[in-house]
């Protein structure tokens, strides 16, 4: 299972990495902090993908020029 992290202050995306999942918890996720089990949205041309905590999924964040 992937993990995909996230900026602790922006929450943009910040890369992904292999998880194991818990041995003594039989299909129990174990998921790092700053980080969740949701793959990020494509890549878009002007955006950063952000991780909305609230609502548990990636957004689109338009980029300063």
């Amino acid at each position: 299972m992937f993990a995909f992290h996230y900026d602790p202050r922006t929450k943009v995306y910040a890369g992904s990495e292999w998880c194991e999942f818990d041995q003594l918890e039989p299909g129990r996720k174990v998921i790092p902090a700053w980080a969740t089990d949701q793959p990020p949205l494509p890549l878009k041309d002007g955006f950063s993908r952000v991780f909305d905590i609230p609502a548990n999924q990636w957004t689109y964040v338009k980029e300063s020029p």
